[in-house]
């Protein structure tokens, strides 16, 4: 499992190793969609947690350090990850000294990693939009390809519409159908189309 051309860049991102991610993920489309949703959510997690520690909300504090724990373990940043686990255990019993002490090392490392993801807002931004009647035809090609269940010309057709924008609700509806092809679960992959 590989990393896509043009993405070459995330193996120089110090603190994540893409090919642990890729592992854990199943596929690079999928580590990519899923370090995307940890790109996008990362702003609004540091505020979170800035705040619950600015009041010393230890419950609070203690349930966004372990979504970050388990974050940034799938996409294979393991050291945000271990110092992320030792503040939710720390917090789980109540240490604040332990949590003021190693807090801010936690929010360097995440924010110097959140910076480094905002190259995949540029390279979104590249990509040639594709809406309206040329949309309709690629599902429609997908649904004609789905009735002869061609797995290749399937998968070629999906990793090509990867190389667009698309609105969110069709983008989510192809990486459900591209789930779905990983389990040859043709009838799932009509049941989606049918439901666009």
């Amino acid at each position: 499992m590989d990393i896509a051309a043009g993405y070459e860049w995330l193996k120089d991102i110090s603190g994540l190793d893409p090919e642990c991610g890729i592992e854990n993920c199943g596929s690079f489309e999928s580590f990519l969609s899923v370090l995307t949703v940890f790109h996008k959510s990362a702003k609004e997690s540091i505020d979170d947690i800035r705040q619950s520690f600015e009041t010393m909300d230890i419950p609070a504090y203690t349930v966004k350090v372990h979504g970050l724990k388990s974050a940034s373990r799938i996409i294979g940043a393991a050291e945000l990850s271990t110092a992320a686990k030792e503040l939710e255990d720390a917090g789980r019993a109540g240490d604040a000294d332990f949590i003021r002490a190693h807090n801010g090392r936690l929010l360097e490392m995440y924010v110097a990693l959140e910076e480094k993801l905002e190259k995949l807002d540029e390279q979104e931004a590249e990509k040639s939009e594709l809406t309206g009647a040329e949309l309709d035809e690629a599902f429609q090609t997908l649904a004609e390809i789905a009735g002869t269940m061609d797995y290749g010309l399937m998968d070629d057709l999906l990793d090509s519409l990867k190389r667009y924008r698309i609105n969110e609700k069709d983008s989510d509806l192809i990486e459900r159908i591209g789930h779905s092809l990983l389990k040859l679960d043709w009838d799932e992959i009509k049941t989606l189309l049918g439901q666009r």
